[in-house]
This record gives structure tokens, C-alpha cells and sequence, in this order.
């Protein structure tokens, strides 16, 4: 009975893992995450913790926008203080086939495109839970904790471009529509690789959050264990 019951628990595992997008990257500095959360998606936007900048997605009064080759969406951000970057986190509410993307850190936002990951989303089946423009349902988290990404108080930006031509991009990333749910920033769009042009009064859904500072316990107990080291290397 047990061996049937942890068979039947590792198929269920095998089910629902066959329902996320397989998700591909070429750097060891980026980890990919699709975060699939149904109606409670703004639930998850508010579990969130050190977010820095971020527009909370809804379930009216949507947009979206999928990438084709060199097809550019993405939000510019701005910080009250300087931060080493965590995750960068991007609604979208429908797959309709794989795509290749570039994801771009501008750090200054001056369109140097600092930091760029190759990532490829491979649609497993086809999500269409979108509701046309309702949405989005779902965020993909670029986790770039491992990166040691420091930006600066100021302003900054993040884009995906589209690589590949597979159909709009395959992943329909919701943006406000006719609002303006950030006011650190805009969503950029562009069609021809760049930057990105400011889109007024428009923003992505997206989060930005931050790697926690250690707290005054840590850095207090830190230091007395370099002082007891000191003194035993002394005596």
C-alpha cells in the first residue's frame, strides 16, 4: 500500500512538473523560475520581500505584448539607494510557442547594456489561460543573486529582446494598459533591438527586489568572532 501511494505521489510530481515551460540558460549567473499562480497572482506579488520597484499586477485593464526577433519590452526603474541585485521578476499571461531572448541589465540606464543572459522558454503543451488581454496570470523570475549585480541609487533599466522568430515571442508579457502602476518609470518597447523608447503613462508588470542587508545582529557577531581571533592569534 505504501509502495503504490509513493508511486502514485512521484506520477502526480511528473504531472504537474509537465505544465511549467522548460526553461533554458547559457550563464551560470542566471537562474530562470515560471512561477505559474493562477487568479492568485497578486498574492504572490504581495509574498514578495524586498522589493525596491515593482508595479502589482491586476486582473483588468491589461495589456500585452509578446517578442518576435528583435521585438524589445521591458520598464525602467528607479532606486533610492544603491542595491546588489536579486531578482528581477516579469508578468506575462499566455504561451503560444518557444523563444530565445536576451535579458538586459542597463545599469545607469544609458543603454549600455551591462549585463546580458541568453535564456530560451520552451513552451511543455500550451497554457492559453490568458483570457485575451486579461491578465497576466503568471511571473518568470531571472534570479541574478549569483551575479553580484550592484546598482546604484538613480536610474536603471532591464529589457528582454526577442532572438528568434517563433510567433510573438511565444511568452505574451502583460503591461499596464492606460495606466500607470509605477511611477519610478515607464515600460520601454522598441522593434528594432535598441534600448527600448519610454512608453508614457504604460508600465510592465514586474518586481524588483534586492539581496538582504545583513541584519545589525550578523555584522555585531561577525565582528566579535574576527575580534576572538585576533586575540587567540596574539596569545
Amino acid at each position: 500500500m505504501i509502495k503504490r501511494y509513493a508511486t502514485f505521489l512521484f506520477l502526480a510530481t511528473l504531472m504537474i512538473g509537465s505544465a511549467h515551460a522548460a526553461i533554458v540558460t547559457s550563464d551560470t549567473d542566471l537562474s530562470v523560475t515560471d512561477h505559474r499562480e493562477g487568479a492568485t497572482i497578486t498574492t504572490f506579488y504581495d509574498s514578495l520581500t524586498n522589493v525596491v520597484a515593482g508595479s502589482a499586477p491586476t486582473s483588468s485593464g491589461t495589456n500585452r505584448v509578446g517578442l518576435d526577433v528583435s521585438d524589445v519590452s521591458g520598464q525602467s526603474i528607479t532606486l533610492a539607494s544603491a542595491i546588489t541585485l536579486d531578482s528581477i521578476y516579469m508578468g506575462y499571461n499566455d504561451q503560444q510557442s518557444s523563444g530565445t531572448f536576451d535579458l538586459r541589465v542597463d545599469a545607469g540606464y544609458d543603454g549600455s547594456f551591462d549585463h546580458t543572459y541568453r535564456v530560451t522558454l520552451e513552451t511543455v503543451g500550451d497554457l492559453q489561460t490568458g483570457g485575451g488581454n486579461g491578465g497576466p496570470f503568471h511571473f518568470i523570475q531571472f534570479d541574478l543573486s549569483a551575479a553580484n549585480i550592484t546598482l546604484g541609487a538613480g536610474a536603471h533599466s532591464f529589457t528582454l529582446v526577442g532572438i528568434t522568430d517563433e510567433g510573438e515571442g511565444g511568452f505574451l508579457f502583460g503591461t499596464t494598459h492606460g495606466g500607470d502602476g509605477y511611477a519610478g518609470g515607464d515600460r520601454l518597447f522598441a522593434s528594432n533591438g535598441s534600448a527600448g523608447n519610454a512608453q508614457s503613462g504604460s508600465d510592465q508588470f514586474f518586481a524588483v527586489t534586492a539581496v538582504p542587508e545583513p541584519s545589525a545582529a550578523l555584522l555585531v557577531l561577525s565582528s566579535l568572532v574576527r575580534h576572538c581571533s585576533c586575540a587567540v592569534r596574539r596569545a
